[in-house]
């Protein structure tokens, strides 16, 4: 059995302990918040404002029993969601006049469905071209896999 050098006694003087300041500086909280951007205030355009009228077609209509039967008459604000995405479907995006209808067939305030439709981003607060193409960015790819070695030189015997 190989034998191992003994081991060193331990040390008890150890170095005295440096302290440092830290390396990163957090910047102050600021007491107000920023200003809104242009994603999250309304601003009237021509095709979007709220005297351009907008009201649910009669398949839409009974689409929305359909879905208000799914919930108890005290919570049917939690059909918002269902509602924008008929009312984009029907409207073409997502309008300040199919928020004001979607908050008054649910009975809700109006701001309260602005929220809903600002926070998500699968409804287009503007009108969109024919086609809508979207990347995500979040997941990443797996990389290419790598070169494939050449082949060693053979020759052949016969």
């Amino acid at each position: 059995m190989p034998s191992h050098p003994p081991m060193p006694p331990p040390n008890h003087h150890h170095p005295p302990l440096i302290r440092r300041p830290p390396s990163r500086q957090f910047p102050p909280i600021p007491l107000r918040p920023p200003p809104l951007t242009s994603l999250h205030q309304h601003r009237d355009t021509p095709v979007n404002n709220p005297s351009i009228p907008f009201s649910f077609n009669a398949i839409n209509q009974k689409l929305i029993a359909e879905i208000l039967k799914r919930y108890p008459p005290q919570y049917k604000k939690a059909a918002v969601m269902p509602l924008l995405d008929l009312g984009q479907r029907q409207h073409g995006f997502t309008s300040i006049s199919v928020m004001n209808e979607v908050a008054r067939v649910l009975e809700m305030p109006p701001m309260r469905v602005y929220e809903v439709a600002t926070f998500y981003t699968m409804y287009n607060r503007d009108p969109v071209g024919r086609f809508h193409v979207q990347v995500c960015t979040t997941v990443r790819l797996p990389s290419p896999p790598p070169p494939i070695p050449p082949l060693p030189h053979t020759t052949t015997h016969y």
